[in-house]
C-alpha cells in the first residue's frame, strides 16, 4: 500500500497507524490523518521508525502530537524523502521541533504549521549553515508569536518560496514587511488577509 487516507476518521488511533507503519514500511508514501483526534505521538514514532519512503504526512488537528515525536520524525530515515508535512492545529508542537524539520528534512517542499501557537521565531534561527531550503509552500497563519524578523531569517534561505500564508499573524503585516525591507522571491505570493486562493499542495 502506497497511499492511505483516513482523514476525519475519529476511531483511528495510534494502534492502527502503528500497524500500518510496520506492515507497509517500505511502500507507504502518503498518509493522511487530518483531524484524527486519537492519533498521537505513538503513531508518529512508529512512522519515524518504520517508514523510510514517506513523502506526504498530514497530521493536522491531531492535538496529542508533541515535539518529541516530531523531532524523531525529523531525524528518521524518511527525512530525505519527506516533501509535504501538514501539522496545523498541533498545539503541542513548538519551535524546537519545527527547527528540526527545517534543518533535517532536506527535500521538504511544503509545510503547514498554521495555528501552532507555541512556534516562535526561534524555529528559523540556526539554519544559516544550510545550503538552502527547498521550501516552496509555507503556512504560518494564526501563529501569533512569529514576527517579521523570523520570516526575514527564513527568506535568506528560501529563494524558491512560491506561497507564504501569514493570515492572522499580528506581527507580520504588509506594512511591517515593507518597513523591515523584506525581499520576497519574485515568484512568491504572500497571503496577508485571505485575498489569495490557497493552493492545495497536500492533495
Amino acid at each position: 500500500m502506497k497511499h492511505l487516507d483516513v482523514n476525519k476518521c475519529s476511531n483511528v488511533g495510534d494502534g492502527g497507524i502503528s500497524s500500518v507503519a510496520e506492515t507497509c514500511s517500505n511502500s507507504l508514501k502518503a498518509l493522511k490523518c487530518l483531524d484524527c483526534y486519537k492519533v498521537g505521538d505513538e503513531a508518529v514514532l512508529s512512522l519515524a521508525k518504520f517508514c523510510k519512503n514517506l513523502e506526504t504526512l498530514i497530521i493536522g488537528g491531531c492535538r496529542d502530537i508533541s515535539d518529541m515525536s516530531v523531532r524523531s520524525l525529523a531525524y528518521a530515515a524518511c527525512n530525505h524523502s519527506l516533501k509535504r508535512l501538514r501539522m496545523d492545529w498541533c498545539t503541542n508542537v513548538s519551535d524546537s521541533s519545527v527547527k528540526c524539520i527545517l534543518s533535517q528534512c532536506t527535500n521538504l517542499e511544503a509545510l503547514d504549521i498554521g495555528c501552532c501557537e507555541e512556534v516562535k521565531d526561534a524555529a528559523f534561527h540556526g539554519l544559516e549553515g544550510k545550503l538552502g531550503l527547498r521550501l516552496r509552500f509555507l503556512k504560518v497563519s494564526n501563529c501569533s508569536q512569529i514576527t517579521v524578523a523570523g520570516i526575514g531569517l527564513l527568506l535568506e534561505l528560501c529563494s524558491s518560496l512560491e506561497y507564504l500564508d501569514v493570515r492572522s499573524c499580528p506581527h507580520i503585516t504588509e506594512a511591517l514587511c515593507n518597513e523591515f525591507g523584506l525581499q520576497f522571491p519574485s515568484c512568491c505570493r504572500v497571503n496577508f488577509s485571505g485575498s489569495l486562493s490557497v493552493p492545495d499542495v497536500f492533495v
